[in-house]
């Protein structure tokens, strides 16, 4: 089973569209979608708060607005991958690394075989963490599932608070 999908390719050819689609179709079946897209540009804008925070070494900056929130992070994207409290990842670039299941788009003769592989592979995926909180067993989501996924990246298997 496959929980993480790379999607390469020249641009133009559709990647977006592929994503756009399966990921509708596994919200539609109750699944959680993570994507992460690769970008040759700055995507911060220089002078302003955020990119001063990023330059005097921040290694994390939420920024907020009343409707979205974008997170910079200096992050691996192996790690974050790792990490996210999610059932499917989509990966759109890095064509240079190795991210998950690499699914070459080359047009559109192609959407309609690579979403329904997709959602098929898909749809049988859960990434949600089991983890004891007080001593009761629980689905690990939101930011639960992110400490439990930071925790098992790094190996720890239990903690306390004292």
């Amino acid at each position: 089973m496959v929980c993480i999908f790379q999607l390469v390719g020249p641009s133009g050819v559709g990647k977006t569209h592929v994503i756009e689609e399966a990921t509708r179709r596994l919200k539609e079946s109750g699944k959680t979608v993570t994507i992460l897209k690769h970008s040759h540009h700055e995507l911060d804008v220089k002078g302003k708060d955020t990119w001063r925070f990023r330059q005097n070494g921040a290694d994390l900056i939420a920024f907020a607005s009343p409707k979205s929130t974008v997170i910079f992070t200096t992050m691996d994207p192996k790690l974050l991958i790792s990490i996210v409290p999610t059932d499917v990842v989509f990966v759109e670039g890095w064509s240079e690394i190795q991210l998950g299941y690499r699914i070459e788009v080359k047009g559109e003769d192609m959407w309609n075989e690579v979403i329904s592989r997709i959602v098929n592979e898909g749809s049988q995926c859960s990434r949600v963490r089991r983890v004891r909180v007080n001593g009761k067993l629980t689905n690990s989501k939101g930011l639960l599932g992110l400490v439990a996924g930071i925790m098992e990246s790094l190996g720890i298997t239990s903690i306390s608070l004292d």
